[in-house]
């Protein structure tokens, strides 16, 4: 259907493919991972989680899916990608970036990661973090002259209806994948500016976020295949946010994405009324940054370390340009319970310093309340989910299947498919409500 890839990274894929013994064609296959990821909307697939599951060491009761979504629960892994991407002017004045990237399945993965430096001449052109087997960019960073950069990538899902549709259609077509682009821009670009723009005009095949800092500067671009839906501009006012740190996950949490409040990788549900307290990535992280006064690269590792942020993560990087720093290592430990409480499960967890700070700091909408924290974006409410979505989650005196029940109309058919097939669990009926819905 899509061919063979452009001349250089094909050859690529046939040396992995010969020196690995694996199929050609399954080389191939992964070379298009991130853009197929994008339709693993939002969160996971938790088709064979007993219920309730708040701990290892309970009970589970027995239930089924609906027998027309069956084929869930053969498929493999529960927690599936993630990110967190962090950059933030630091004490000293120089810009760090902070990155987790979360994968499963974990025990494979994180065998597969490596730094690759890319030479020419003997010279370095650039370096980066690679998954072997895969020749795309995930992260990496240039860091010679006075304007080296860095570059992350992580999956934004579809905001858009038949955005699953454009995606496909992309991919058959041939164009060249989001990470094959990102790796030629490092190689290509020279400057920060240069990156950007050349991230902001290439054509991609799906969705994604690309989190850009420099010397003493920084961007996230939320981009559709062939625009950048939304910027955030380190130093200037970002909705949610100070202005010495921009952050992004997988979620446009600038547009209310109800999708991020359902999302389990970081080690509970937000918006399960069981675990009351529970944040998503992001949030745990912004707790943490936001109650920092002044942030170091130490700090920021720290928040990325976290308990609520950490979660399948396969690997983990502090990088400034400026001061030519790329720490990367990988956790030794992982976040294992999809629900808390979890009694003697053993978690690693950063410094406690001035972690108290609440989640109305954050100017987040949460429990149906809006900060006052306002920004430049006038179409919050139209693009994303409002308060009004979210209040009747959030309403103890329903049950959780009525409260679905009320949630569902205001969900386009897209979004309930997408939410089926990562559906979060709560009670055994939760499931044949959804499915109903879609009749």
């Amino acid at each position: 259907m899509r061919g063979e890839e452009n001349p250089e990274q094909q050859a690529e894929i046939r040396g992995l493919a010969e020196g690995s013994r694996l199929p050609l064609k399954f080389v191939q296959g992964i070379q298009m991972l991130y853009e197929l990821q994008t339709l693993m909307v939002p969160i996971v697939n938790c088709s064979d989680y007993p219920v309730p599951v708040l701990c290892p060491k309970q009970e589970p009761e027995p239930w089924t899916l609906p027998p027309e979504f069956a084929a869930l629960a053969r498929i493999p892994g529960k927690h599936r990608g993630g990110c967190t991407g962090i950059i933030a002017r630091t004490r000293d004045g120089t810009v760090a970036h902070a990155r987790n990237l979360d994968f499963s399945p974990v025990d494979v993965m994180t065998q597969l990661v490596f730094t690759g430096i890319f030479t020419r001449g003997g010279r370095e052109v650039f370096r980066s973090q690679m998954v072997a087997g895969y020749t795309g960019l995930v992260t990496g960073a240039k860091m010679h002259g006075d304007d080296g950069f860095a570059i992350e990538r992580n999956t934004r899902y579809a905001d858009h209806s038949h955005g699953n549709e454009e995606m496909f259609k992309h991919l058959t077509s041939g164009r060249p994948t989001n990470g094959w682009s990102l790796r030629k821009i490092l190689e290509e670009e020279s400057t920060y500016e240069g990156a950007v723009a050349a991230i902001a005009r290439v054509p991609y095949v799906s969705t994604e976020y690309a989190i850009v800092s420099g010397v003493r500067k920084g961007t996230i671009l939320a981009k559709e295949p062939d625009t950048v839906a939304h910027r955030q501009t380190l130093g200037e006012r970002n909705i949610y946010q100070r202005d010495d740190y921009i952050i992004i996950t997988n979620f446009d949490f600038f547009w209310d994405d109800i999708r991020e409040n359902f999302d389990p990788t970081g080690g509970c549900l937000p918006l399960n009324p069981l675990t009351p307290g529970c944040h998503n990535r992001r949030v745990s992280a912004q707790m943490r940054l936001n109650a920092t006064e002044s942030l170091t690269e130490e700090r920021l590792f720290e928040v990325i370390d976290g308990k609520g942020t950490i979660a399948d993560t396969i690997f983990q990087a502090v990088i400034n340009v400026e001061k030519r720093l790329w720490n990367v290592s990988q956790p030794d430990k992982i976040a294992p319970c999809m629900l808390p409480p979890c009694g003697d499960v053993e978690v690693r967890t950063p410094s406690k310093t001035g972690d108290s700070a609440t989640v109305a700091e954050l100017g987040h909408h949460f429990n149906g309340v809006r900060s006052p924290l306002k920004s430049g974006v006038d179409d919050v409410a139209v693009r994303g989910k409002t308060d009004d979505m979210v209040r009747p989650w959030m309403d103890s005196s329903k049950s959780p299947s009525e409260r679905v029940a009320l949630l569902l109309p205001q969900l386009s058919l897209e979004e309930k498919v997408n939410q089926l097939l990562h559906v979060w669990v709560i009670r055994t009926n939760i499931p044949e409500v959804w499915a109903a819905s879609l009749k």
